[in-house]
């Protein structure tokens, strides 16, 4: 499967965009988003994820209804490497991803704000994050 993922043989995918076995997909509307972390084929060990948002640490509220423990916590100004600087509230299960155990993460505006949803890093390693794609779903 590597050697797959790394172009390293002759299976040639007919989409030529990086593989990600991690990815996300969202729902709802600018007052209220569900966001689900998945898996797409198996099991992820590192559950560790941050939801970019370019609203400020009031304006919105987030949850997981389904996770305990969980760590979480609100980051700001979070500079990626395109240059761009965002907020971001952090995700991080205690337990791995997989396809059928997916990690929920709610997200309200409050005061009449609404939610300015950008994307979502994932953990690769201790100081490494990267953008997850939006899977259709």
């Amino acid at each position: 499967m590597v050697n797959v993922i790394q172009g390293m043989n002759g299976y040639q995918r007919s989409n030529q965009a990086p593989y990600s076995n991690v990815g996300f997909t969202v729902g709802g509307s600018d007052q209220e988003l569900d966001i689900h972390l998945v898996a797409q084929h198996y099991l992820e060990p590192i559950a560790s994820f941050v939801v970019l948002v370019m609203n400020d640490e009031g304006d919105l509220e987030f949850s997981t209804p389904h996770e305990d423990p969980i760590k979480a916590g609100f980051n700001k100004n979070i500079k990626l490497n395109n240059g761009i600087t965002y907020n971001g509230q952090l995700v991080s299960a205690f337990r791995g991803l997989t396809p059928k155990m997916p990690i929920l993460v709610k997200v309200k505006a409050k005061q009449g704000k609404s939610i300015q949803f950008c994307g979502v890093l994932h953990q690769k390693g201790s100081q490494e994050w990267s953008m997850i794609p939006q899977f259709q779903g």
